[in-house]
C-alpha cells in the first residue's frame, strides 16, 4: 500500500518529498495532519519561539534562530491531541 501523503505531494506537484520538522510529540504523517487545526497554540506556548507555519498552517520547527529544549509547553497547549507529551521526535 502506498503512503497517502505520497499521493498528496505528487497531485501538488511535489515529486521529491522532504520531512518536514514538526514540533515534538507530533503524530506521524498524514494523522498530524488530520488532527491538527493550525490553532497557534503550541507556537504561541513556545518559550524558544522555534515553532512557525508551514504553506498549509500547520506549525513546523524551525532551528535557524535557536534549538528545542524540550519543556513540553507546546505538547501541553495543544487542544487537539496532534501533539502528544512523551512521544518520541525524530
Amino acid at each position: 500500500m502506498t503512503d497517502p501523503s505520497a499521493r498528496r505531494d505528487l497531485l501538488r506537484g511535489r515529486f521529491t518529498a522532504t520531512a518536514v520538522p514538526r514540533p515534538p510529540g507530533a503524530l506521524s504523517g498524514l494523522a498530524f495532519g488530520e488532527a491538527c487545526t493550525g490553532c497557534g497554540d503550541c507556537a504561541r506556548a513556545c518559550g524558544a519561539a522555534i515553532i512557525l507555519r508551514d504553506g498549509e498552517g500547520l506549525p513546523v520547527v524551525d532551528m535557524r534562530e535557536g534549538g528545542c529544549t524540550f519543556c513540553g509547553d507546546c505538547t501541553r497547549a495543544c487542544p487537539t491531541g496532534a501533539l502528544m507529551p512523551g512521544a518520541p521526535w525524530p
